[in-house]
């Protein structure tokens, strides 16, 4: 069987990872090869699975954990695919607050799977938001300077900086944050795209047909840091069946809800990091995302559909303790679903606050 090509593709929460991926497998699937995508999060119930399912890719999820905390249930994945599908190219989305990428997964998988696999150039996807807030010289929202230090790090061991979003962009802006990206991380490539629009994924996936260096070290990384960094979010995954004898509008539900959410956070402070909301009903679901306290809801996809039954995906990831978000989720839920006569059922709820990070391997 034949050795499949592995793109690593990751990025702080809200960079646009999902889209990205998604967008990158049609194109894959245009060139006439074929595609797979692996999924994480820290634990199940995630709305970017649902999303790569619906567009029709082969997917595999790895819960309960980063990748490279869970190496062995990553690489169980990629053979899974291999066999059952034989793509050419699998995409694999790491958790949104993962760094050292490059000695905790690529450098593993090139010495432990080279018979099965290879990898391409380490992506790193970035919202120009971030750089504003996050990165060199910026206020940090979320008010721990880990969270920063993680950001940095992330971006300093790519191979390719993606500068993701690029549609939003006026052209000063666009040069003022190439600028800023060529500056403060030189050994980088830097490619703007918008996986939105499609503009720049030609470019993005020439580079990622070149052989990535394993010779240049990794960063040096302080775990304590780290750990530091992933425990000051709150980590909400929580599912439902939505249920109206009259019939709701998906999008109008889940704009309501997201809206709400973002208002109940603002009103308490509680910056958040990346809010998905996914309702899905019988012919077609709505997505929505908000990234940021002052950053508007949006509807990434929307559809028409009114329905009697849904199933709703939250996924919640704020500056805020478990407990206070865990509270805050359940009340807005259940205020927004009795606005609109909707009754809930089959709740499950995950909210806690990632464990220090562990790797299996560390190369």
């Amino acid at each position: 069987m034949k050795q499949v090509k592995l793109i690593i593709i990751g990025g702080f929460l809200g960079a646009g990872k999902t889209t990205a991926v998604i967008s990158l497998a049609d194109q894959i699937r245009k060139s006439g090869k074929t595609a797979a995508v692996i999924t994480n999060d820290q634990t199940a119930g995630l709305v970017d699975t649902e999303l790569v399912r619906q567009s029709g890719f082969p997917t595999q999820e790895v819960s309960k954990g980063c990748f490279c905390c869970n190496f062995h249930d990553f690489a169980r994945c990629l053979h899974q695919l291999r066999a059952e599908y034989d793509p050419d190219i699998i995409l694999a989305e790491p958790v949104g607050s993962c760094t050292d990428l490059l000695s905790t997964i690529m450098k593993p998988i090139k010495n432990k799977e080279a018979g099965s696999f290879y990898p391409a150039p380490l992506s790193v996807l970035v919202d120009p938001q971030r750089l504003d807030t996050l990165g060199p010289g910026g206020s940090n929202p979320f008010r721990r300077p880990e969270v920063s230090y993680l950001f940095l790090k992330q971006l300093e061991e790519a191979d390719l900086i993606v500068l993701n979003k690029i549609d939003t962009l006026a052209p000063s802006q666009l040069t003022r944050y190439l600028s800023l990206l060529h500056q403060n991380f030189p050994t980088a490539k830097v490619l703007p795209i918008s996986a939105k629009t499609g503009a720049g994924l030609d470019g993005w996936l020439a580079e990622l047909d070149q052989v990535p260096s394993f010779d240049k070290p990794s960063p040096a990384i302080a775990y304590d840091t780290y750990a530091a960094a992933e425990a000051a979010l709150g980590w909400l995954n929580a599912t439902a069946a939505l249920t109206a004898p009259n019939g709701f509008k998906l999008d109008s539900f889940l704009v309501s809800l997201g809206e709400n959410i973002r208002t109940a956070l603002e009103k308490r402070e509680e910056e958040i990091a990346h809010l998905k909301l996914c309702a899905i009903g019988s012919e077609d679901l709505s997505k929505l995302s908000c990234v940021g306290m002052h950053s508007p809801v949006s509807l990434d996809r929307k559809t028409d559909e009114t329905c009697n039954n849904a199933y709703l995906i939250m996924n919640i990831r704020a500056a805020c303790a478990p407990d206070k978000l865990l509270s805050i989720s359940n009340e807005i839920l259940d205020k927004t679903a009795s606005e609109q006569n909707i009754s809930l059922s089959a709740r499950k709820t995950d909210c806690f606050a990632p464990s220090y990070p562990n790797p299996v391997f560390r190369m």
